[in-house]
């Protein structure tokens, strides 16, 4: 890297000064750089001697044109080339440009002026580019552009006099400089300069171009953006009167426009100076510039990176990740809900195409509707698929995984009938249970075809099903044999089978050690480069592009060593062809091809334009496919995509086009969706399989000949509007807060994005069919990001059908354990009736005395509680019956940890007021006031906790995430405990301690009845928490071995039967009188409901009622007739 830098200084002072040294790089540039300008071992004497060579007259050189000018008089100074917007060059990035690609930028661009003006040759001109690009230098970058352009022009011209003074080669090895360039001139130079890049290796930016701990102690792992820059800023502004080296600067003006220590220059900060009176710009006002929007973006910037974000990188930035796009879900939320209605309006009042045109094809009398199971409805291609069905008049009956238990959009289709959750494949358990699965869901629901569209994890389950399914029931199955797929499916295999076949292919190497792949590079007769790709799934490298042999050995060693290789991870080591990558989709039943398209390729898969069917290039991979399939034999039944690599050649018969073929997917492809509003011919070629009589997808009986094969028409450009709102508008927005892109940029991006939304079509969203774009985006997604944290997973993609670990089923033993059809539901049916009477008796009360201005909440909060626990009996009853749907068991046992609590709370408000009746001044204080506050708090805070912890224990199996869930649940048995025999010290110690007033009697009955009804009910309720909490500290037993104290009698006496004796007992005794207290009481005497008149009129003594008050059920008295009684007597 560092030789690079000097090697742009070279460049620079000979392009414009010294043919003869321009020469020797331009002879020797690949060598120079690779043996360190001939120090390496190894390095012949030729390079060596060139090197010195090039040293002594490039430093010669310098002196010869910086001597007679040591105090910078002359503004016209040749070494200035590639000094004119270089500057900001440097700085634009959030990851500095080191000095010599910045002013290699400047230098290209600036030739590229030149020749625009013809001062100097296009032989010249390629040849300074060419030299640029072999040295791997940058010659352009994706932030300069007409406005970093405007802003360094500016800028230099106040460091040179109010003129450009810009050196430009003429010819070369001769300067010339420019002051009469007008903004337009510049910019259409910019604009040629880009498009001549576009000619070059990563369309002309350069290799290692950006700063790190070798140049100026900045590092992106070890120092954060800001602290960098106020560290290169505190360093600059320390430069005014200071020495560094050699350097001497006086007065905040740097004398030679070079200061060692900051990559020679001292742009970190201000930019380049060129040593024209180049004046030091205070480092804190850098930091106020910047300092600012860096903070506020920085995190965000950084995580939507696409080679940031890896398995590699820190936990923080996946977790900020996560929170950043669950946030973007919720802030669009109103939004994409108002879309969601508008479209169920519209397609009610006035649009309804598809549904009208199913009910007319399903009036048909000669139409036989089919069942056809669709697996994949999670992803594009199968909601595409399943509403093509429906559209042709057909039932869909959908089904998929769905990951850590998150609910798939497709589940919510309108043209899917009934949805089945499958059994994810895993390595524990094979298939087994996801074969059976599927088989039951075709017998039950008496499915004609089933079409696959599952992901990549489960490619070859899904052809062991199609072999069972085929056998043990009279289903067909449009997916290949287990032999097909394991063959297409695995890139040497299917790399092998080509070659077998005939056709042309790369050359391709299967490596299992990185020994394997250097000695691949080395023997390679034509020294061709190669693309590395993981045999497997893996979403992590599979946009790694990387190029091999690297320009050096040693970059090559490094970079191998970094991957990981062996026999269990297999790599292949593919020949690297120049030219355009595309893919197509083919449905093939029977040894034919029924369907095709073909479209342009790209990294994600995003955006989907078909090529036009007659096109020369869409024949070609057409003829590809359809050789491929006759070669294969008249066996082959399933889905068929190509990756193909297309170069292009002229020659003197015209342009010839190369065509290879470099990878297989024996499943469904996301371009299925460009054949949108063709159901009855796509599904026309699904239908085929299942009788060579029926030639109409829409089930009519049709002799006809066999159709042309179906190709998209008139399809739609389509885009998934997600994926764009984040690339095109959200993440350039953050990039233009913190300076890193002009606005120009995130304009365009806005008006791209207008013209997909305008003019393109959602991948997801019908009108007559919203709900699943809706799902997507705001419950599948969001769930699957919260998924991440939880389990502090990190992910560089994430497809849309996600791997399904979790949640993963317990495996130790809980109170009532797994319920069962035959044992729980009848006991549960009956818990459910007394609940269900228990919130009407209690919903009952509580309105009836509404009526009467009686306000009771506590018969609210009981109405609640009876809710919560029918909620709770629904859960299990809904479990007995799907035993295995941790998500139900999940819910299930949420409700029953969560709803006692109210009745918990209850109980303190009652306890509370007994303790203010029996000592209404120590009651009425605010510290005890506030301490029942804070009580209540902390029940909703510990509620909470216990909750999430519950949750997450079934996404995790992290040792120590599971060790810290169990403590928080213990924690919270613990305290719910407390809480609920809290009023036995509260109620007792009232009543125990001397009292120095006389009790207040409030509500009806007899207070010693209160106290009976509150002990009671606690006891009760502490009976259940206390077994709850003595069995959660014994020792966890597997659930295939539970104790005694889980059996189900305890689990429904410790839960059910004790909460229902106490709402019953609650209703018997009529709480709602006993414990009422008049509205608005705020302190002592308000409870017995006395006036201020009747306090003014006696003493503290007069206002206590006496014992038969209170144990009596008489009225009380007022003050005036107790003491006209007195007097009486």
């Amino acid at each position: 890297a560092q030789i690079r830098n000097g090697f742009a200084e070279l460049i620079k002072i000979s392009s414009c000064s010294h043919l003869a040294t321009f020469d020797l790089l331009d002879k020797y540039c690949e060598e120079l750089i690779d043996t360190g300008f001939g120090r390496a071992d190894g390095a012949s004497d030729e390079i060596r001697d060139a090197a010195d060579k090039i040293n002594r007259e490039g430093i010669h050189e310098m002196l010869k044109l910086e001597t007679p000018n040591l105090h910078e008089i002359g503004l016209d100074r040749v070494i200035a080339y590639g000094h004119t917007w270089s500057p900001l060059h440097e700085l634009v990035p959030e990851t500095p440009l080191r000095h010599g690609h910045a002013i290699s930028i400047d230098m290209a661009y600036s030739a590229t002026l030149a020749n625009s003006r013809k001062l100097l040759s296009d032989a010249e001109h390629r040849r300074i580019l060419n030299l640029f690009s072999r040295a791997g230098l940058s010659m352009d970058h994706h932030q300069f552009d007409e406005e970093i352009l405007d802003k360094g022009t500016a800028a230099i011209l106040k460091t040179r006099d109010g003129k450009l003074r810009a050196a430009v080669p003429n010819p070369l090895g001769s300067c010339k400089f420019l002051n009469d360039v007008d903004h337009a001139e510049l910019t259409e130079a910019l604009r040629r300069h880009k498009d001549i890049m576009k000619d070059y290796p990563r369309n002309g930016e350069g290799l290692e171009a950006f700063v790190d701990a070798s140049d100026t102690g900045y590092t992106d792992n070890n120092q954060s953006e800001v602290e960098a820059l106020e560290a290169a800023a505190e360093e600059a502004g320390n430069l005014n009167g200071s020495m560094n080296g050699d350097k001497v600067v006086h007065g905040g003006h740097v004398m030679n426009g070079h200061v060692d220590g900051l990559n020679g220059h001292v742009d970190g900060v201000n930019g380049h100076t060129n040593g024209v009176n180049g004046h030091v710009k205070d480092g804190s006002d850098i930091i106020k510039e910047k300092k600012l929007a860096n903070g506020l973006a920085k995190a965000l910037s950084k995580i939507f990176k696409a080679t940031m974000l890896d398995g590699n990188s820190p936990w923080r930035l996946h977790l900020a990740q996560n929170i950043a796009l669950i946030l973007t879900s919720i802030f669009f939320l109103p939004f994409s809900t108002f879309v969601l209605l508008s479209s169920y309006v519209v397609n009610f009042f006035f649009l309804d195409d598809i549904p009208r045109k199913r009910r007319r094809i399903r009036a048909s009398r000669t139409f036989v509707p089919q069942t056809i199971l669709v697996t994949g409805v999670g992803m594009t291609k199968g909601l595409a698929l399943a509403r093509l069905f429906y559209e042709a008049g057909h039932d869909v009956i959908g089904a998929d995984f769905e990951p850590f238990g998150v609910q798939v959009c497709g589940r919510y289709s309108r043209s899917v009938r009934r949805f089945f959750r499958l059994p994810k494949p895993t390595a524990d358990d094979g298939s087994a249970y996801y074969i059976n699965a599927l088989l039951r869901v075709v017998k039950q629901e008496r499915v004609d075809l089933w079409v696959s569209c599952s992901g990549v994890a489960s490619a070859v389950e899904d052809g062991q099903a199609k072999e069972v399914i085929e056998r043990r029931s009279s289903c067909r199955a449009i997916q290949f044999d287990v032999a097909t797929t394991s063959t297409l499916h695995e890139k040497d295999t299917f790399t092998q089978e080509t070659e077998r076949l005939g056709l042309p292919v790369p050359e391709t190497h299967n490596v299992t050690s990185r020994d394997a792949v250097h000695k691949v590079l080395h023997k390679s007769p034509k020294r061709n480069s190669y693309i590395m790709k993981s045999v497997g799934v893996d979403d992590a490298t599979r946009g790694n592009m990387t190029l091999l042999p690297r320009r050096t050995v040693s970059e090559t060693y490094k970079h191998v060593a970094q991957i990981a290789i062996s026999d269990r991870q297999p790599w292949v080591l593919q020949q690297f062809i120049k030219g355009k990558e595309y893919c197509t989709h083919a449905l093939v039943v029977e040894g034919k091809v029924k369907m095709f398209v073909a479209c342009p390729s790209a990294e994600l898969l995003m955006h989907y334009e078909a090529l036009p069917s007659d096109s020369a290039l869409s024949r070609a991979m057409l003829a590809f496919t359809m050789e491929f399939v006759a070669r294969s034999g008249k066996s082959m039944t399933g889905h068929l995509s190509f990756d193909f690599l297309v170069d292009e050649n002229a020659n003197e018969k015209g342009a010839e086009l190369l065509l290879k073929t470099i990878e297989c997917n024996p499943r469904a492809h996301t371009a299925i969706t460009l054949f949108a509003g063709q159901g009855s011919e796509v599904s026309k070629c699904y239908i085929s399989l299942l009788d060579s009589s029926m030639a109409n997808g829409n089930g009519h009986l049709d002799n006809s000949m066999e159709a042309e094969i179906v190709v998209p028409r008139q399809p739609a450009k389509y885009y998934w509007g997600g994926h764009d709102l984040i690339t095109l508008v959200l993440l350039p927005l953050l990039q233009v807060v913190q300076g890193r892109i002009a606005v120009k940029r995130w304009i365009r991006g806005c008006s791209e994005f207008t013209a997909h939304v305008l003019f393109w079509k959602d991948g997801t969203f019908e009108v007559w069919d919203p709900l699943p774009w809706w799902w997507l985006y705001h419950v599948y997604w969001p769930g699957q990001f919260l998924a991440a944290i939880s389990q502090r997973r990190k992910w560089s993609r994430i497809n849309q059908q996600m791997p399904q670990h979790a949640p993963y089923p317990p495996k130790t033993a809980g109170l009532g354990g797994i319920p069962t059809v035959h044992t729980d539901i009848p006991i549960t049916v009956i818990f459910l009736v007394l609940f269900i009477c228990g919130a009407v008796s209690h919903m009952t009360i509580f309105q009836l005395n509404k009526r009467r201005g009686h306000k009771f909440i506590m018969s609210g909060m009981m109405f609640g509680f009876c809710m919560a626990r029918i909620t709770t009996c629904v859960m299990r009853i809904v479990w007995a019956t799907r035993p295995h749907n941790i998500s139900i068991a999940i819910a299930a046992q949420v409700f029953v940890a969560a709803g006692v609590v109210l009745l918990f709370v209850i109980n303190l408000i009652f306890a509370q007021r007994i303790i203010r009746a029996a000592h209404p001044n120590s009651g009425w204080h605010p510290v005890f006031k506030h301490s029942f506050t804070a009580t209540y708090v902390l029940i909703v805070i510990m509620l909470i906790m216990v909750i999430i912890t519950n949750v997450q224990n079934f996404y995790t199996l992290n040792a120590n995430t599971k060790r810290i869930d169990r403590a928080v649940i213990l924690t919270g048995g613990t305290f719910y405990t407390v809480i609920s025999f809290l009023p036995f010290p509260l109620v007792i110690g009232g009543l125990l301690i001397p009292r120095q007033t006389r009790i207040e009697k409030f509500g009806s009955g007899r207070f010693r009845t209160k106290i009976a009804v509150l002990l009671t009910s606690s006891f009760l309720l502490c009976l259940g928490a206390a077994f709850r909490m003595g069995t959660n500290f014994k020792t966890p037993r597997p659930i295939n071995d539970p104790p005694t104290y889980f059996n189900k009698g305890c689990f429904y006496f410790f839960n059910l039967t004790v909460e229902v004796i106490v709402i019953f007992l609650y209703v018997i005794v009529r709480v709602d009188r006993r414990f009422h207290v008049p509205d608005g009481s705020k302190g002592p005497g308000d409870y017995s409901g006395r006036n201020l008149a009747d306090e003014k009129e006696g003493d503290v003594a007069m206002r206590i009622n006496t014992e038969e008050e209170v144990f009596d059920d008489a009225p009380a008295q007022t003050s005036v007739e107790r003491r006209n009684g007195e007097q009486r007597v």
